[in-house]
């Protein structure tokens, strides 16, 4: 199946109607996210490597993007924290010039977070008391980015900003940088 006929069968599905004129594409992004949310998350939390992998049509009013990253969350005791996301989300772009496309894009969806959280008193010790915690939240992504088009491929770069909510046990929010290679067609 190509790569159109796969992102027009998910837009119908998601939408409810056929779009008009699609404009497919399929990208892999690989980065680094920084914490930036206030409290145990910031304190401790180091930027960590976060990739991801990305579908859609992106158009110059409304398209739609179906995403699924990954991140190692490295945090100052522990380097096996992670977390995965799913999400869904509208994407517009536009080419000013022939060969290079800016773009803008916001997705929500879900995020499983699994963390080893530190409950001694000293973290640089040998041997800290850890705990594990998994969570569950509601997922946002909000970005822009611009991508040059290689011929076969199109490589880029993104900025964004990624928000975590966990019910009783706060949040937690990455700004990210991203560089992204893709294929559209």
């Amino acid at each position: 199946m190509r790569l159109s006929s796969l992102v027009l069968v998910a837009y119908t599905v998601v939408t409810g109607s056929a779009p008009a004129t699609a404009d497919p594409f399929a990208e892999c992004a690989l980065g680094l996210a920084t914490p930036v949310a206030r409290g145990p998350y910031e304190r401790d939390l180091e930027p960590s490597l976060s990739g991801g992998l990305r579908v859609g049509d992106e158009r110059s009013l409304a398209g739609i993007e179906l995403a699924l990253s990954y991140t190692t969350l490295r945090a100052r005791w522990s380097p096996d924290s992670e977390r995965v996301r799913a999400l869904v989300g509208g994407r517009v772009g536009h080419r000013p010039i022939r060969r290079a496309r800016i773009y803008a894009r916001s997705a929500i969806g879900v995020e499983r977070l699994r963390l080893h959280v530190f409950t001694g008193t000293d973290p640089d010790t040998p041997r800290p008391d850890v705990v594990a915690a998994t969570l569950t939240g509601l997922a946002a992504d909000v970005g822009a980015g611009v991508r040059v088009d290689l011929g076969a491929a199109e490589l880029g770069f993104e900025a964004g900003l990624t928000l975590s909510f966990f019910d009783d046990q706060g949040q937690d929010h990455h700004v990210e940088t991203l560089v992204t290679l893709g294929t559209r067609r």
